[in-house]
């Protein structure tokens, strides 16, 4: 998994459970305090990292592990692959997407299955984001210091699994690559395009923007333009319709450039227990020379960020301190150290949730995982351990 850039950001480290309830509490009555309109605006959602260098980047999507620089950027040898993987596995295993006919429901299917997607989990129950940032996926805790990030998303940009938004974003993943390099137009349309952001034409700003452009209400762009657009996604339409005969051909620009929150159905155990949600990642915006001219492009090269101000809060998972020079030249032997500390803390946390009913049986609820976790708790010696 890719990792950011270490922070010199001092936030709050929890211990706890306690300590952990007690922060959320703080993040989020400090937001109602920012803005009374909070709890109408917004709805909260987490998603817990074992390590807080964690990007916040869908699998599929991820670039070269530690470069900063490629953030906003995804793997050009893994993108052109994209189609061909989601239909690969469909080929292999028929019987399990028999019933499904729309490509979320299929995304959805192949995550839980960890086939690199489009999507990154969210869940609406705090301690089930908790227990992710203490433990890897066998249940065993990690000594890294962990994260739970606090999101507040904009309740405009959560859909349920029947969007006809959802069903253009999701079929991206049908596409080949290079049948889904989309023109927004020529230099005066694009140039409408740019001017619905209200933003000067700058190529970041744009891309900073899209992802938070209200498309909720009426359409920021005229229906000239709109058809124009939609004039270049004949393969990307021929998708949608395999799911939906009715569907209306008139996308709206800005919504295969953003980031969906979506609320799937709760059909299998391990989601329902996990209270899990997805985002949904769309399209890049690229700018590039076509037919003499600077064009702006959607492309599945780049993909869009998830803008600080979805971010309520940050929770460290462990014990930390603020990163500083001194902190740089630790010895071997201190690094030791701190990493048996955070992961006595991480232990003490997940036995805290285990008390509660949150345990890996209870987040992986098959019948293997729970054989596992009673060999663990029962059928096993100290020298096992």
């Amino acid at each position: 998994m890719c990792k950011q850039e270490n922070s010199t950001q001092e936030y709050k480290c929890i211990q706890s459970v306690g300590e952990y309830i007690n922060a959320i509490q703080e993040i989020i009555e400090q937001e109602r305090k920012n803005n009374s309109d909070f709890d109408k605006n917004y709805e909260v959602y987490f998603r817990g990292h074992i390590d807080k260098n964690f990007f916040l980047i869908p699998s599929l999507l991820r670039n070269k592990s530690g470069d900063k620089d490629s953030v906003g950027q995804a793997c050009k040898e893994i993108v052109d692959n994209e189609h061909i993987a989601f239909r690969s596995i469909v080929a292999k295993h028929p019987s399990e997407f028999a019933e499904y006919k729309s490509a979320i429901e299929h995304l959805v299917k192949m995550q839980h299955y960890k086939l690199k997607t489009r999507l990154l989990d969210i869940t609406s129950n705090a301690l089930v984001a908790l227990y992710f940032a203490c433990t890897i996926e066998s249940g065993d805790v990690n000594d890294k210091l962990g994260e739970v990030i606090v999101f507040k998303l904009p309740k405009r940009i959560i859909k349920h699994y029947d969007s006809d938004t959802i069903s253009a974003v999701a079929n991206i993943a049908r596409c080949d690559i290079n049948k889904l390099q989309i023109k927004l137009g020529n230099n005066d349309l694009s140039n409408e395009f740019v001017k619905s952001l209200d933003i000067e034409p700058q190529i970041n700003e744009i891309r900073t923007t899209i992802v938070e452009a209200d498309t909720s209400g009426d359409s920021l762009v005229t229906l000239k333009y709109k058809k124009q657009f939609n004039d270049d996604l004949g393969y990307l339409h021929h998708q949608i319709k395999a799911e939906k005969s009715y569907y209306n051909p008139l996308i709206e620009p800005h919504d295969l450039g953003k980031i969906w929150a979506v609320n799937t159905k709760l059909e299998n155990p391990r989601i329902i227990n996990q209270s899990g949600s997805f985002l949904l990642f769309g399209l890049g915006i690229n700018e590039e020379e076509i037919d003499g001219s600077n064009q702006l492009t959607y492309t599945k090269v780049l993909h869009p960020q998830i803008p600080d101000t979805w971010i309520a809060g940050r929770i460290g998972v462990g014990s930390y301190k603020a990163h500083t020079q001194e902190e740089t030249e630790e010895t071997k032997n201190q690094i030791r150290k701190r990493k048996k500390k955070n992961k006595k803390k991480k232990a003490n946390i997940v036995r805290q949730l285990s008390m509660l009913g949150i345990d890996h049986s209870f987040i992986f609820p098959d019948l293997e995982t729970a054989a596992k976790e009673i060999n663990k708790q029962l059928l096993s010696s100290k020298t096992d351990k």
